[in-house]
């Protein structure tokens, strides 16, 4: 069965969700918000004509995570398993802060792009997708004095800034990056000096993809006037055919602090960007916040494609490990 949402996490104006199922068999769909029910005693999906497409619309409201448990029964009675479709309508937001769901398929006209000769970008199916486009392998690249793609808004002041994010063959979108020997493609979130120019380039980021040894990893890259510090979780590894994750960065003050979530869990890697340091360059209070997809390889093999972006304003560390 093929069943909808897919997408985690929707804007806090959501009222109405639709629950939609695709059989292979002429049946009859119905769900519960508690798992392993008998299937007679769920409610029954609104068409309950036997069919193969099935749709129900569910309400829904802020600040809430939601869980549905859908079972479907054909002529003969038999009844699938069960599959669960599991999401979170965003809270309220606090003024100022930003959350797109790309639900619209439309970017609001806040966010601008930066470098946009070298990537192609479409809004469908819930999802920002972005692509490269010609880099000729070494053009398109977030390192030392260059810069690459980027989707980008700005703020003002603390932050955590957070997205789920899937780094997918741009050949094949069904699947995730090849293991390819010597090949550098990531995605992820960026927050960078609206000030840098070329030669003087100050971010930090996040991102998540292949770096050259043939295996999935988190990167993480605190650049300085143009020289690039890279470090790397090499414990987050990914296997085929998904890549995907919830990656956060958050900024308090001149430290920024990095997190995956991890089975429903942020977790906070050991390394920290410290641009207070004397051998480092402040960030300004504005930054220029956003999704970026870059390659280092000889063909462009990467498409990132973004479940949602949010940024929220915060007052300490602890408020980062929270939703």
């Amino acid at each position: 069965s093929n069943i909808t949402p897919t997408a985690s996490l929707f804007a806090s104006t959501t009222t109405q969700i639709p629950l939609t199922v695709t059989t292979n068999t002429l049946a009859s769909c119905r769900y519960s918000t508690s798992a392993n029910q008998n299937y007679y005693t769920m409610t029954l999906f609104t068409d309950t004509v036997e069919k193969l497409a099935h749709s129900h619309t569910v309400a829904v409201s802020s600040g809430i995570d939601y869980n549905f448990y859908i079972k479907c029964a054909d002529q003969d009675d038999k009844i699938s398993s069960e599959h669960q479709v599991s999401f979170q309508v965003e809270a309220v937001l606090a003024p100022g802060d930003i959350f797109v769901d790309f639900s619209s398929n439309q970017l609001p006209n806040t966010f601008q792009t930066l470098n946009a000769n070298q990537f192609n970008q479409n809004i469908s199916d819930g999802h920002l997708k972005i692509s490269l486009n010609n880099c000729n392998g070494e053009e398109c690249v977030w390192y030392q004095t260059s810069s690459g793609p980027m989707v980008y808004t700005t703020f003002t002041g603390n932050f955590k800034m957070t997205t789920l994010v899937k780094a997918r063959d741009s050949l094949n979108t069904s699947l995730s990056l090849p293991l390819i020997q010597n090949a550098f493609l990531f995605t992820g979130l960026i927050a960078r000096d609206p000030a840098s120019t070329g030669g003087q380039e100050n971010y930090i980021f996040s991102v998540i993809g292949l770096r050259g040894q043939s295996q999935y990893t988190n990167e993480l890259k605190s650049t300085v006037n143009g020289s690039s510090a890279v470090w790397e979780r090499s414990t987050f590894l990914r296997t085929l055919p998904v890549l995907d994750a919830e990656i956060r960065i958050c900024r308090i003050g001149q430290l920024f602090q990095f997190y995956v979530k991890e089975n429903g869990v942020w977790v906070k890697n050991t390394r920290e960007a410290d641009r207070s340091l004397d051998n480092s360059t402040p960030l300004p209070n504005t930054l220029q916040l956003g999704m970026i997809v870059y390659d280092y390889y000889s063909e462009d093999r990467i498409q990132g494609e973004f479940d949602y972006f949010s940024v929220k304003s915060i007052s300490t560390a602890s408020d980062c490990l929270v939703d």
